[in-house]
């Protein structure tokens, strides 16, 4: 098991993205949090301690805010 390397939400409506992303970034070390939509993705950006985030979805909400949820802390970005 690798070290502990920080917290990412992966934001993806389709499970199965996000099982892939999990077993990936879980594997080398990151605690992983999962959001299927973009209400849900934005609430967690706003409620837990984040490093960073993965996101494969076009989703317009999630999109849109992203750049808000950057202004509120600095976030490593993780995109496919």
């Amino acid at each position: 098991m690798s070290e502990m390397q920080g917290t990412v939400l992966i934001v993806d409506d389709e499970r199965s993205i996000r099982l892939s992303l999990r077993t990936i970034l879980s594997n080398i070390g990151f605690e992983i949090i999962e959001a299927a939509r973009g209400e849900e993705a934005l609430s967690l950006v706003r409620t837990a301690q984040l490093d960073g985030y993965c996101s494969t979805s076009t989703c317009r909400e999630w999109e849109a805010s992203k750049y808000a949820a950057q202004s509120a802390r600095t976030l490593r970005v993780f995109r496919s």
